[in-house]
């Protein structure tokens, strides 16, 4: 597992990455239900959250890994123990004033 934050601050688990055939990427973010159905986000003609049967999608996957190193996050998302967040400090109120120079 290895977990995403998207710009605006939303954080998700990523347990599996998969490809298909068509080229587009689904980002799995948890366990098949008892209908085979899993919450992903889906890189093709756009990036979006939804819900996925996998049985679906299984005779077109070309790839797929829970191997997450060398696989980029989805457009618009950044791995959280990346270079970006891995000396990020969260602001404060204090910050903000510190800044604001009408305060």
């Amino acid at each position: 597992m290895r977990q995403m934050i998207s710009e605006c601050g939303s954080t998700v688990d990523v347990i599996e990455h998969v490809i298909l055939s068509n080229l587009w990427e689904y980002y799995i973010l948890e366990e098949p239900d008892e209908h085979g159905v899993v919450l992903a986000i889906v890189v093709g003609d756009a990036t979006e959250m939804g819900s996925v049967w996998m049985d679906d999608i299984e005779p077109h996957v070309i790839s797929r890994t829970t191997a997450f190193d060398e696989i980029m996050p989805a457009p618009r998302w950044e791995w959280c123990d990346g270079p970006m967040h891995r000396d990020a400090r969260r602001t404060t109120l204090a910050d903000i004033d510190e800044f604001h120079p009408y305060r």
